[in-house]
Formats: structure tokens, sequence, C-alpha cells
């Protein structure tokens, strides 16, 4: 009879080492972040952007208002 005894790698006491993330999830995470940014500036954009250029004094655009 054959006793199959293992031998722990890390001595007692000591923590395991903490678990990577995957970089995929962070660059899925960021992208996604920044797709949400775009979107909310474009959508901001087409909804303030002609008060915001008359509000400088940029009237040079404002054909474009009846676009919009």
């Amino acid at each position: 009879m054959s006793d199959n005894f293992s031998i722990p790698t890390t001595p007692p006491g000591v923590p395991p080492a903490p678990k990577k993330a995957n970089p995929w999830v962070i660059v899925l995470v960021v992208a996604i972040v920044l797709c949400c940014l775009c979107f909310g500036g474009i959508g901001l954009l087409w909804a303030f952007g002609q008060d915001l250029l008359n509000s400088f004094g940029i009237y040079v655009l404002a054909p474009l208002a009846i676009l919009a």
C-alpha cells in the first residue's frame, strides 16, 4: 500500500497570490464606457450645439439650424 502525500507549494500562513484580472475584460469595459461618452456627447451637441454657438457669438452655422 502506498501513501500519496502532496507537498504544499507555499508555507503555511502565507496567503495565496491574488488572481489577476483578465485584460480583455478591462479593454471591453473601457471601450463600452468610451462609446457611451461619445454617443452622449454627440447627443448633447445635437440638442444644444446651436445654442452654445449662439452664446459664443458664432452665427456662421445658423442656417444649419433648419436641419436640426
